[in-house]
């Protein structure tokens, strides 16, 4: 976990499922740059048991646990 003085990155957890759910399937959050594809909370839910795809996911959330964003760090090369 790293934390700053206003938030924190923590990998992501199952127990973050509804809040991943709920931020991917707003068509606000996708805008322009991110395809929108609605999923459901149990597709989900298999996503993270399944390791996530092959890049690393993080939660960004307030020092007070309100998550306010999501990470994913990607591999070159």
């Amino acid at each position: 976990m790293i934390s700053g003085n206003r938030v924190r990155l923590r990998p992501l957890e199952a127990s973050d499922a509804k809040f991943m759910h709920r931020w991917n399937n707003d068509p606000s959050y996708s805008g322009k740059y991110e395809p929108y594809e609605p999923v459901t909370l149990e597709w989900m839910q298999r996503w993270i048991a399944g390791g996530k795809g092959s890049s690393p996911w993080y939660i960004i959330e307030r020092l007070d646990g309100e998550r306010v964003g999501q990470l994913v760090a990607t591999r070159k090369g």
